[in-house]
């Protein structure tokens, strides 16, 4: 999912709690900036709670909030895919992979540095990749542990715009 706030009288911060209160998500505290925006991967069902509040000494007045539900794009293993990631955004990607299967993840922009991260079939995070630039992009490589669906994020410390992402078989 995708949330949104913007407002033209405060500094707005967003914050995305789980049923138990526990923080999982929230809008960078950029200083002046008039919008609070995050992505976020829900991996399991239940009651979500969204926050809105202003960043400083406070604040309020009138706002506007979006929420976007992103589906996960599909790749195979062998194929290249085109994705535009948005300010303070992140894309989704998902494949099937095999035990014991190893493949090689590549994204690459000239607009960010990607950070790449690989989920698991039940959730877990499996490997976070950011040591690329604008020029060689990031590239990770890992023995998937189990047989079933995998999730790729891509996002970016700063920047946003259009990527290029493949996915080869290691084997």
């Amino acid at each position: 999912m995708h949330a949104n706030l913007a407002s033209q009288k405060f500094v707005p911060l967003l914050r995305l709690y789980d049923a138990r209160g526990k923080l999982i998500s929230a809008s960078g505290g950029d200083g002046d900036e008039l919008q609070g925006r995050f992505t976020h991967m829900i991996v399991s069902e239940g009651l979500y709670r969204l926050q809105v509040s202003s960043l400083g000494d406070g604040g309020g007045g009138e706002f506007q909030q979006s929420l976007k539900d992103i589906k996960l794009k599909d790749i195979a293993i062998g194929e290249r895919g085109n994705g535009t990631l948005s300010p303070g955004g992140t894309d989704f990607w998902s494949f099937t992979g095999k035990q014991g299967q190893t493949v090689i993840l590549n994204v690459r922009s000239a607009a960010f540095e990607p950070i790449v991260s690989l989920h698991s079939p039940d959730g877990v995070r499996l490997v976070a990749g950011n040591h690329g630039n604008p020029g060689t992009g990031s590239l990770v490589a890992i023995m998937l542990p189990k047989t079933g669906r995998y999730t790729v994020w891509v996002s970016s410390s700063r920047g946003a715009g259009d990527y290029k992402m493949r996915l080869i078989d290691g084997d």
